[in-house]
């Protein structure tokens, strides 16, 4: 199942949000865009195995489903992937996955994956 994201409406973060402990949870609540240092904090994700891939060499394992999120590891197209779902994130839709090859799980931006990542949202 392809998903495709025709837009996303900007979410608005106060300053308390701002300066909550790295800790809080993530605003939003699940499928919603999440942006900003909150992004960043590990955001819930469920397991829903599916083999999978990446379209790219190179391409950024992240510990958020934004491109601001630090790198954790890199996936490679001869690399063996489990995703785990999808939810938004900047700029579309992410999936967290496992890449079975390095041990590193994280998110990666589903047009980086083969058949677009998940079909199960998180």
């Amino acid at each position: 199942m392809r998903r495709t994201v025709i837009g996303l409406t900007a979410v608005a973060l106060s300053t308390a949000a701002l300066a909550a402990p790295a800790s809080a949870a993530p605003a939003g609540g699940q499928n919603s865009p999440e942006v900003g240092p909150l992004a960043c904090t590990q955001p819930s994700w469920t397991s829903h195995p599916q083999a999978g891939g990446f379209t790219t060499d190179g391409t950024n394992i992240r510990i958020g489903p934004t491109t601001e999120c630090t790198s954790v590891g890199l996936g490679y197209r001869s690399h063996s992937v489990t995703y785990h779902c999808w939810r938004l994130g900047a700029g579309g839709t992410w999936t967290h996955l496992r890449d079975n090859t390095t041990g590193v799980q994280g998110w990666v931006k589903d047009s980086l994956l083969v058949n677009n990542g998940s079909s199960y949202a998180c």
